[in-house]
Order: C-alpha cells, then sequence, then structure tokens
C-alpha cells in the first residue's frame, strides 16, 4: 500500500468528525478514490437523458469531481456543494479555469466569471432553495456513504426540494459488507432498500440500470479486507 493510501486509513480509522476528517485527507493528498476520468455510468448511460442547456445540475458533495467539468462543458449551468474548500480551490487551478469568490447568503462560493459553474464551501445539510435554487438534473456519486443514518431522512428531503417538477436524479450508491463497529463512521454503506426508503415510491420512479464492483478500478479499497464494493447506479425520474 502506497503512501497515499497509508495517510487515508490512518485518518479513517483516527478522525472523529466528518469535517476534520475530509479536511485531514484533502490537506495531505490522502485522496485515493480521486480520478480524473468521467464515470461510466455518465459516460455509457446519459446520450438518451438530454442533458442540454439550459438545464441546471446539481452535484452534492462534489469534492473537485471531474464531473463538473464534463457538465459544464456540456453547456450546462453546474452547482457542487462541497464542505471543505481544498477541493474546491484544486479543482478550479487543476482545470485551469478562472474563477471568483464571493460570499453568497453567509457562504463562501467559488465561481467563473460566466457564472455558469459555482461551487459552495458549505455543510450540503445547511443549503436551502433560497441559496441555489432548484435542478433540472442532479448527479449524486457516493454522497450518502457520508450521510450519517439519523440525518439521511433529512438528506432526501433535501434533495426532493432541491428539484424542480421534471427532473432526473442519478443516483451512484455502494454496498459493502460492514467495516466499523460505529454504523456512522464512514464510508457507509447504503442498501437498496434504504435508497427506496429514502426517497419512496411515491416521489419518483427509481429504476436500477447497473451494478458493478468496483474495487479493481479502487484498489485501495482493498485495504479494508473485503473483496466486494458493488456500485449500484440508479436513475430516478419524476412519477
Amino acid at each position: 500500500m502506497d503512501g497515499n493510501c497509508d495517510q487515508f486509513f490512518s485518518a479513517i480509522y483516527t478522525k472523529s468528525d466528518n469535517k476534520t476528517l475530509y479536511d485531514t485527507l484533502w490537506s495531505t493528498d490522502a485522496t485515493p478514490w480521486e480520478t480524473s476520468e468521467l464515470n461510466h455510468f455518465l459516460r455509457d448511460y446519459s446520450s438518451g437523458l438530454d442533458l442540454c442547456p439550459p438545464k441546471r445540475v446539481l452535484v452534492p458533495f462534489c469534492g473537485n469531481a471531474f464531473e463538473l467539468k464534463w457538465f459544464y462543458e456540456k453547456g450546462l449551468e453546474v452547482v457542487g456543494v462541497e464542505l471543505i474548500e481544498i477541493p474546491v480551490r484544486k479543482f478550479f487551478t487543476q482545470h485551469k479555469l478562472a474563477f471568483e469568490v464571493k460570499e453568497l447568503h453567509g457562504k463562501k462560493v467559488y465561481e467563473t466569471p460566466d457564472k455558469r459553474l459555482k461551487i459552495y464551501v458549505s455543510d450540503f445539510l445547511d443549503i436551502t432553495t433560497d441559496d441555489v435554487g432548484k435542478f433540472d438534473v442532479v448527479w449524486d456519486r457516493f454522497a450518502q456513504l457520508a450521510v450519517k443514518l439519523n440525518e439521511r431522512e433529512k438528506y432526501s428531503n433535501l434533495l426532493k426540494t432541491l428539484c424542480k417538477e421534471k427532473f432526473v436524479y442519478l443516483m451512484c450508491t455502494l454496498q459493502f459488507e460492514q467495516i466499523h463497529d460505529d454504523p456512522d463512521q464512514i464510508p457507509i454503506s447504503v442498501s437498496h432498500e434504504e435508497s427506496r426508503k429514502m426517497y419512496g415510491d411515491d416521489w419518483c420512479n427509481m429504476k436500477l440500470i447497473f451494478q458493478k464492483n468496483i474495487i479493481e478500478d479502487f484498489p485501495f479499497l482493498k485495504g479494508y479486507g473485503r473483496k466486494e464494493f458493488i456500485e449500484s447506479c440508479f436513475l430516478l425520474t419524476p412519477k
């Protein structure tokens, strides 16, 4: 295991709250989940989803995700929300995007000069429609891995309020054998049953598009001593 992974696991098992943990991970470059490639779900299944301007897309728990730039280059208005400032600044510098920093509704916001790409530095659960408005598209990949069990209903209810009447919600979750004794210590597995409980058949149609064991794609996951980390990708659409 390389130093990057050693630091990752050292932080995972010693830091208590999420903000302290992620601040440590980003400040020490212990982020082995980072990738410069488009997620395969978007690559293989987005062509039929009419992801075109002037639609607005929300990316919760965005980090410095490559998909932010992909959506932006497609002409959409992109809004990300990230708890830690380090990956936000890294995203703009890494992709050589000009940016301005301002404060909106008491939250620090990084945005491109054309104002079509914004990233809020904030706890996602503190975001409101007054801050960011409503969205046609949600790209929610693994955000729920960092949402505590007793906050999942609050998280899903917030996402529901942030979606327009007609929406496309792309959601990727991860299923694996419990790792920690503390069920709220990240990463937190999200079962299909839990996902359906969070979003419910009364709010949306929820279709499982595909599943894949991603342990070979992200070898650092082997350090958890599990053989399977199943990524499940869903398409949520209005009833």
